[in-house]
């Protein structure tokens, strides 16, 4: 895996981590590249049914950020990746974000870790940090 020198550039890297390298992470940040747009299928919190609504980002075990009627509220809906998942939504675009974590390795060389949607359902606790 890639560590980057700044957050946001993944064009220099300043150093490669190799494969169960224990590295520690000081912090993260959520880059939004593109909001998701959802259409609400079913009455939930404060959605009222037919309205649509911008995914800002999925914060994992079923809740998320979006916007909706001109703020920013937090949810909690079924975890797309439960088996018996009852959305109460409909997603007409997908939300594409970047996950950018600050980290440490055992050299004490800092860098920057770019990591997608596509690999945060493969990420947790025990295998990057």
């Amino acid at each position: 895996m890639k560590a980057f020198i700044s957050e946001g550039d993944s064009n220099t890297i300043a150093f490669l981590i190799k494969q169960n390298e224990k590295i520690t992470a000081i912090r993260g940040n959520v880059h939004i590249k593109q909001f998701g747009l959802v259409k609400i299928t079913q009455k939930a919190d404060s959605f009222v049914k037919n309205d649509t609504a911008y995914i800002l980002s999925y914060l994992g075990e079923g809740y998320y950020d979006a916007w909706y009627k001109g703020e920013i509220i937090q949810f909690q809906d079924c975890d797309p990746s439960f088996t018996n998942c009852n959305p109460s939504f409909t997603t007409l675009k997908p939300a594409k974000t970047e996950w950018w974590v600050y980290i440490k390795n055992g050299s004490a060389k800092f860098g920057w870790l770019r990591i997608l949607d596509h690999d945060l359902s493969n990420i947790d606790g025990r295998n990057i940090y």
